[in-house]
């Protein structure tokens, strides 16, 4: 992320609307991870939004379009929403799950890989016809998905129309090398690398001082563990979704520890890791904080870490608000 933002700031091009907006550009821009599992970006200055990245993650893969199911973790969202009730355009799973009646694009690029690994016809389309000619806020910035098994094991592709370095790329990179890595997962293949192509690459004119100081400091990435093959991941996704349903929804807090409970004999710890996450925002959200830092300490490192300094910081910020 760092390297694009850089590239950004040193060769993009100044783009002026008439309405007086500015940012900067490049156009047809790759990038990636050749170590996909690094998908946890911790930048010099801020923190990583963990909990909307991994529900972003859960969003897709229920196949949902709710406004309110993302918007409980990811409250702008709802800024974006025509009608306050669906996301037309940002909703990537509901696109690539129930575009039409019975068909699940995943689904199918599984199959297409387990009948030919070496295949050239494993993608997903997210773009439809009518985001060419629709008026509307909410426009989707992924365009579709490639993946390709070669010798070195599954490479996973996303083709973007726009995206942001600085703010949504990093939510990108975490959602979409999470699909890779499950496609490969029930695949039987290592995950190689993910790769990320950018027709037009942007950086607004009133963030680049933040940037810059993004770039001053040193950031770095948290790797994710191998995703396990057993029990099987499109099964376990799926009980998680479920589960995440009835955390985010408990009218209390025995209800909400209750289904933890249950999730844990139905999740592998890798999974069970992901809700956990999710269910720090019901705690934090009904002011039980005591609770929220026992889940914390029990969450694994590589969610543990980034998740606890995000949620300080939050939680200072919220304080800071509440004494003005």
């Amino acid at each position: 992320m760092t390297d694009a933002l850089a590239c950004l700031l040193e060769g993009g091009q100044l783009v002026q609307t008439s309405g007086g907006k500015a940012w900067r550009e490049l156009l047809g821009f790759s990038t990636g991870m050749s170590r996909p599992r690094c998908r946890i970006f911790i930048p010099a200055t801020g923190s990583f939004d963990l909990i909307g990245a991994v529900s972003r993650f859960v969003w897709m893969m229920r196949g949902d379009e709710a406004t309110s199911t993302i918007a409980y973790y990811v409250p702008p969202a709802a800024n974006y929403s025509p009608d306050g009730l669906t996301l037309p355009g940002s909703n990537y799973g509901h696109r690539l799950r129930r575009s039409l009646p019975g068909v699940d694009q995943i689904d199918g690029v599984i199959a297409r890989l387990r009948e030919s690994p070496q295949t050239r016809q494993a993608g997903t389309v997210i773009w439809n016809p009518m985001d060419a000619v629709r008026e509307a806020i909410d426009v989707p910035c992924a365009m579709g998905t490639l993946y390709h098994a070669r010798v070195d094991g599954l490479i996973a592709t996303t083709m973007m129309r726009s995206n942001k370095p600085l703010t949504l790329m990093p939510f990108n990179f975490f959602e979409f090398s999470m699909l890779g890595e499950m496609i490969a997962a029930e695949t039987g293949t290592p995950f190689d690398s993910y790769r990320h192509w950018i027709a037009a690459m942007q950086l607004p004119e009133p963030d680049v001082a933040r940037a810059g100081a993004l770039l001053g400091g040193e950031s770095y990435s948290v790797e994710m563990p191998v995703m396990p093959t057993d029990p099987a991941p499109l099964q376990q996704v799926r009980q998680l979704c479920l589960a995440e349903e009835q955390v985010r929804t408990a009218s209390s807090l025995s209800e909400m520890m209750t289904c933890l409970a249950r999730a844990e004999d139905l999740l592998h710890p890798y999974w069970m890791a992901l809700l956990g996450v999710l269910s720090v925002r019901w705690l934090d959200r009904h002011g039980e904080h005591q609770h929220a830092q026992r889940v914390l300490s029990g969450l694994p490192n590589h969610f543990g870490d980034p998740l606890t300094v995000a949620r300080a910081r939050r939680l200072l910020a919220d304080a800071g608000k509440a004494g003005r």
